[in-house]
């Protein structure tokens, strides 16, 4: 397992769309451990201009009970899109990853789990 000093999920947030309901976000995530991502679940929080929370909800990214079927094998860059409800239009997004568990079973210690905050 990838040493996460060294390794990690790198993660950006591209365009947060939406209406006052719904918003699209875009991640773009690239796997430098040095096996495959099977799961990753995700608490997104976002956050209009004056820092209020106006949206939050766990997702799985990467397999539970997402459409994201395949790993994010090592190396390889992947852009998922997921829909978040919220109650007026967000400008920041917070990305916490709460779970992650690669090929082999072996899951990430949450300590070791980097979490990306964007604008």
């Amino acid at each position: 397992m990838g040493n996460a000093a060294s390794a990690n999920l790198n993660v950006s947030v591209e365009s947060l769309k939406g209406n006052l309901n719904i918003t699209r976000v875009e991640l773009d995530m690239k796997n430098t451990f040095d096996q495959g991502v099977k799961d990753a679940r995700a608490w997104f929080f976002l956050m209009d201009a004056d820092g209020k929370v106006v949206g939050n909800q766990p997702l799985w990214i990467i397999g539970g009970d997402s459409f994201q079927e395949k790993s994010l094998k090592s190396g390889e860059s992947e852009t998922f899109k997921v829909a978040i409800k919220t109650t007026s239009k967000p400008v920041t997004a917070k990305v916490t990853f709460s779970k992650i568990i690669f090929e082999d079973g072996t899951e990430l210690d949450r300590a070791q789990i980097a979490n990306s905050e964007v604008n």
